[in-house]
């Protein structure tokens, strides 16, 4: 592409492994915005298909000429037609099989794998000079884990050169004696002093090594987005031999879907105040990702095999059964769940058309949400830990999260999912634009600002969830609100939920008073102003701790719940 001029009008492509997302975005009054959308079946025999319809939908809606008479994109001169950008995710694709090698496991090697923790990878070895095995042991670690893709860290800037040579030497004997067909990619981001004895350790194969900047110049820093993205080319050259048709993109390369949504969330952690956390959650067809973001930290959580279309026959065996079953207002069995499941399987892209299929769907992507969640918290900071319960935003994506329900159903279900706590911000991306605008970012990151600040992504609404509890059925917040000339009051009882019918992008003063032993974000009173978004303002008095409703309960609560957040207007299409 040609990018000497400034871009003006940018082609998005996402594929995942259910759907094919495709977005024009252009300048509209000096603001680049989302113009048009399209999405279809992923054609995964040759992506190419599915990608060409997006495009030809997109020209219908906008009118305007975006490829030539044989389909192939027209890169725009200035004269109106065509594109000035083109940019690609995808998360298409089983994970890349990896091995880590650095000098030491808590400096080096932790460095290396929060650089991979953005991309599809799955890390089978890591291996440092700590490390007694002799050579052939450590080569012959690597050559039975066949992986796709080798990550070399290690030395400071200016520092060890012998150790962190040692370690290229095994990646370099262990791709060299793989059968040709089935080298890995070697990234070597260590000591760049090194970088002309790397290169001369691979001259021979130079194909196989990309370099990036060292993701630990010294001992106090640490400096992954380079190493990104190397990280991307090599995704873009292990999937054009997973996925028929990529290869054909125009020579375009491919980036992780999951890096895309980490440059977003970090960028939106940066400027948040009070160093609240920024969560994106995405429970896709074949795997779910947790991304979430802190002042200046990040945490990038890819599940594969654990999604809610094609790796849900697989996911399943990883479930709570009974704490699936105790989302449900109906008797429901395992024999019963696996036949749900093996027809979901195959029929990923199939939505629920029954209230019945909806619950049934809904438990699951509970189910994923509290495996992904756990086993985040596990692994996290004590204080990322806690800003998770009580993050900034939370930003909803995957077609179980936001395609075909109620926006006040879509947000109830989000808090339902991440239990938050205190006052939260909720969005959908139905359009898949976060990890679309992150990988843009590399490109031209004005666009990636300003198509976000252009609500690209769907307000929900703000949420008031409270901490504590009072009596289940007495008041637990008496809530006032202002918008223009009117006052609406209401008391939400302990246990209830309710989403105020209020228009979108309407300005409202709430004025909140909570009872004895209940608070939102550790105040009694909360008084501020706020915009509506698409399901109103949502005011959440049922607790994070919640005892199991009995099943007899279920049906009433649920039709309570799903009143309270729709008023009444039909909550699924």
């Amino acid at each position: 592409m040609n990018l000497s001029r400034r871009v003006q009008s940018i082609l998005a492509v996402d594929f995942g492994t259910a759907t094919t997302r495709s977005s024009l975005i252009d300048l509209v009054d000096g603001q680049y915005r989302l113009v048009a959308s399209a999405s279809t079946r992923t054609t995964l025999r040759d992506v190419t298909i599915g990608w060409a319809w997006t495009i030809a939908q997109i020209e219908n809606i906008t009118q305007l000429e975006l490829t030539d008479h044989q389909g192939v994109l027209i890169i725009s001169d200035g004269g109106g037609t065509g594109i000035d950008a083109l940019v690609i995710t995808s998360s298409a694709v089983r994970p890349l099989t990896a091995v880590v090698l650095g000098l030491m496991p808590n400096v080096s090697i932790r460095s290396a794998r929060r650089a991979l923790s953005g991309t599809y990878v799955n890390v089978v070895a890591n291996l440092s000079i700590a490390d007694q095995r002799d050579l052939s042991a450590q080569i012959n670690t690597i050559l039975k884990a066949n992986p796709d893709l080798i990550f070399v860290s290690g030395g400071i800037d200016g520092g060890n050169e012998k150790g962190v040579m040692e370690l290229v030497q095994v990646a370099a004997l262990a791709t060299k004696l793989a059968p040709e067909d089935e080298q890995p990619i070697v990234i070597f981001a260590g000591n760049e002093a090194l970088t002309e004895k790397v290169q001369a350790s691979f001259a021979d194969i130079p194909d196989r090594l990309l370099i990036a900047n060292n993701v630990r110049p010294d001992l106090m820093h640490e400096e992954v987005g380079n190493a990104r993205l190397q990280l991307t080319r090599a995704f873009g050259d292990y999937i054009s031999q997973q996925a028929s048709g990529f290869e054909s993109l125009q020579g375009q390369s491919v980036t992780p879907t999951a890096q895309g949504v980490s440059n977003v969330v970090r960028w939106l952690a940066e400027v948040e105040p009070d160093e609240r956390a920024v969560i994106h959650l995405d429970i896709g067809s074949a795997t779910s990702t947790l991304v979430v973001g802190m002042s200046d930290n990040i945490s990038a959580n890819i599940f594969s095999e654990l999604g809610i279309g094609h790796s849900l026959a697989s996911a399943v065996e990883r479930f709570n059964i009974e704490r699936l079953f105790s989302r449900l207002p109906f008797p429901f069995t395992e024999v019963a769940l696996r036949d749900y499941v093996y027809n979901k399987s195959l029929n990923p892209d199939v939505i629920p058309m029954t209230p019945h299929d909806l619950y049934i769907e809904q438990a699951i992507a509970y189910e994923i949400a509290q495996i992904v969640k756990e086993e985040t918290l596990s692994v996290v900071s004590p204080k990322m830990r806690e800003a998770i319960n009580t993050p900034a935003k939370i930003i909803l994506a995957g077609a179980v999260l936001t395609e075909g329900l109620h926006h006040g159903l879509m947000a109830m279900q989000g808090l339902d999912l991440l239990s938050p706590e205190g006052i939260v911000e909720l969005y959908s991306d139905p359009s898949v634009i976060v990890p679309l605008m992150g990988a843009f970012a590399y490109i031209e990151p004005t666009a990636t600002v300003q198509v976000l600040e252009n609500q690209a992504l769907l307000n929900l609404g703000t949420a008031y969830c409270i901490e504590g509890s009072t009596r289940m059925g007495r008041t637990a917040l008496k809530i006032k609100l202002k918008v223009d000339d009117r006052v609406i009051e209401h008391e939400l009882a302990m246990g209830d939920i309710w989403a105020a019918p209020i228009t979108i992008g309407k300005q409202v003063e709430v004025d909140i008073r909570a009872k004895r032993g209940v608070t939102i974000g550790g105040k009694r009173r909360i008084r501020q102003k706020v915009v509506a978004g698409l399901a109103g303002i949502i005011f959440d008095a049922r607790g994070r701790n919640l005892a199991a409703i009995p099943l007899a309960q279920r049906n009433e609560r649920y039709a309570a719940w799903w009143q309270g957040v729709t008023n009444g207007q039909v909550a699924y299409q």
